[in-house]
């Protein structure tokens, strides 16, 4: 005799499976009954919502899983829980992404591959499911996680059509497959250099790094692209007689001078703005125990009567005072100053090149 208990294990093709699998998809014929007469933005609307809702429940089940400890053991053969392994770079789940930006683009080629290729990848995740997600009870969090995020890609993938947002025709499915393809190939390779990672924060600071210097770049473009545009414009007018900054030159010459008139900005704050803010940090550093004197003064005084919580308060508050005064003293301090001292050598070199 089956207990209550034996009723929520979750596995493939077993009953609890089913169910669960035929309420999914009941929610999804009640929401195309509901939306039939609605217009087609608010179909749209819907769709875009329900994928923000399991994007998400996918990162609150990721920051669960991360803390199961039950999960780490399963997993110990395979390095245990590892954020870079976890990131929506499975077939199934890069969906979430896609769904919502080919439903809002209204993109034929996207929607196509979103419809045949989502609901297929979450089945087979549902079907072939990983270690620790077979065989448990389905109100485990990374259970209702798993099975919960992998359903709603699966009838969210189903719905575009449903919605009448997308007419699928059987032409379609050469290029889908052709697309899941080189974008599992493209996952798959990325997903080894990720897992070859030792860990997260080794991970992050290595593509940082690498992508430091374009993400500069745009940055800055962006920023100087209405000046560029302004010098362009002030240098390609009738005013302007010198043939120097006629033509294809005026877009150089403009892109020069947007760049010195950064330098120049940069300089001054660095020489005006962050002495003052070095010399204002500093006066609260030498300030502070003054001020940690009186806000314990304050403290004591409102928690008299109770003495455990002032305890508990004065400790912490010494803590928090010593941790912050000594990122200012040996990080942010010698930082400020070392900024300082190379921008006023570099100008000094400049000017004197001169």
């Amino acid at each position: 005799m089956s207990t209550s208990q034996d009723l929520l294990i979750m596995e493939p093709f077993n009953k609890l499976f089913w169910v669960t699998f035929s309420a999914f998809l009941l929610l999804l014929v009640v929401a195309t009954l509901l939306l039939r007469k609605k217009s087609e933005k608010t179909r749209r609307t819907v769709l875009v919502a329900a994928c923000c809702v399991t994007f998400i429940g996918f990162f609150f089940y990721k920051y669960y899983l991360s803390l199961d400890s039950d999960f780490n053991v399963i997993t110990a053969n395979m390095g245990g829980f590892n954020w870079w392994g976890e990131l929506p770079l499975q077939l199934c789940n890069i969906n979430m992404i896609l769904i919502p930006i080919a439903v809002l683009r209204k993109s034929r080629p996207l929607q196509c591959f979103c419809f045949f290729i989502a609901p297929l990848g979450a089945m087979m995740a549902l079907l072939m499911p990983g270690n620790g997600f077979s065989g448990y009870s389905l109100l485990l969090p990374r259970m209702l996680g798993y099975y919960g995020t992998h359903f709603m890609i699966v009838i969210e993938g189903l719905a575009i059509a449903c919605f009448g947002l997308y007419r699928p025709r059987y032409r379609d499915l050469p290029r889908a497959v052709l697309a899941a393809i080189l974008i599992a190939i493209c996952i798959f390779l990325f997903n080894m250099l990720l897992r070859s990672l030792p860990d997260l924060s080794t991970g992050w600071s290595r593509i940082m790094a690498i992508l430091a210097p374009f993400v500069w770049g745009l940055v800055i473009t962006y920023l100087l692209m209405p000046m560029t545009k302004a010098f362009e414009k002030l240098l390609s007018s009738k005013k302007m007689k010198h043939a120097l900054v006629k033509g294809k030159f005026a877009r150089i010459t403009a892109i020069i001078f947007s760049e010195i008139v950064l330098l120049v900005i940069i300089t001054a704050v660095v020489l005006l703005i962050l002495p003052q803010l070095y010399s204002s940090i500093e006066t609260i550093v030498v300030n502070s125990p003054e001020y940690y004197a009186k806000v314990l003064e304050w403290l004591e005084l409102r928690l008299q009567d109770h003495p455990e919580l002032e305890q508990y308060a004065a400790q912490a508050l010494s803590t928090t005072s010593d941790q912050l005064m000594d990122l200012v003293r040996e990080k942010v301090l010698p930082s400020m100053g070392n900024v300082i001292t190379s921008v006023t050598t570099g100008v000094f070199a400049a000017v004197k090149g001169v």
